[in-house]
C-alpha cells in the first residue's frame, strides 16, 4: 500500500505543478490588462489546489474505512469540496468590484488538471497517429 499511495503523491504533485502554471500563465499577463482578471485566476488557481488536496486527503482516508463508511466520507467531502467552490464562485459573480472579468480568470486554474489531461491524451494520440503514418510510408 506505502508504494501505491507513493504513486499517487507523485500524481498529485505532476497536477498540482499544472494548476500553478496555468494559474500563472493566466494571472501575469492579466496583471497589466484587467487586474480583476487577475485577481479570479489566483484565488481559481487558490482554491483548485486546495480542492485538489482535499480530495487527495479524502481518497487516501476512505481507502482505510470500510465500504458504508467510506461512502459517507466520500459523499460528505465532495459537499465541502463543492460548496468552497460555490463560496468562491459566488463571491467573485457578487464583488461589483470584480464582477464577471474575475471569474472568467479563476476558469483557466480551476479546470487546469481537466485542460492538462485533455492536452496529454491529444499529444499521445498524435504521437500514435504519426507513427502510424510513418510505418505505413514504409
Amino acid at each position: 500500500m506505502p508504494d501505491q499511495l507513493k504513486e499517487y503523491w507523485q500524481l498529485w504533485q505532476k497536477y498540482a505543478k499544472a494548476i500553478l502554471i496555468i494559474t500563472a500563465m493566466t494571472a501575469f499577463p492579466a496583471i497589466f490588462v484587467q487586474p480583476s482578471v487577475a485577481i479570479g485566476a489566483l484565488l481559481g488557481g487558490f482554491v483548485a489546489l486546495l480542492n485538489f488536496r482535499l480530495l487527495a486527503i479524502s481518497v487516501q482516508q476512505s481507502v482505510e474505512l470500510p465500504v458504508d463508511k467510506a461512502r459517507l466520507f466520500a459523499i460528505s467531502r465532495y459537499l465541502i469540496r463543492f460548496l468552497i467552490t460555490l463560496i468562491l464562485f459566488g463571491v467573485l459573480l457578487l464583488r461589483k468590484d470584480l464582477g464577471p472579468a474575475a471569474l472568467i480568470g479563476a476558469l483557466p486554474p480551476f479546470f487546469a488538471i481537466k485542460i492538462t489531461l485533455f492536452l496529454e491524451a491529444l499529444i499521445k494520440h498524435l504521437s500514435l497517429y504519426v507513427d502510424k503514418r510513418n510505418n505505413e510510408r514504409r
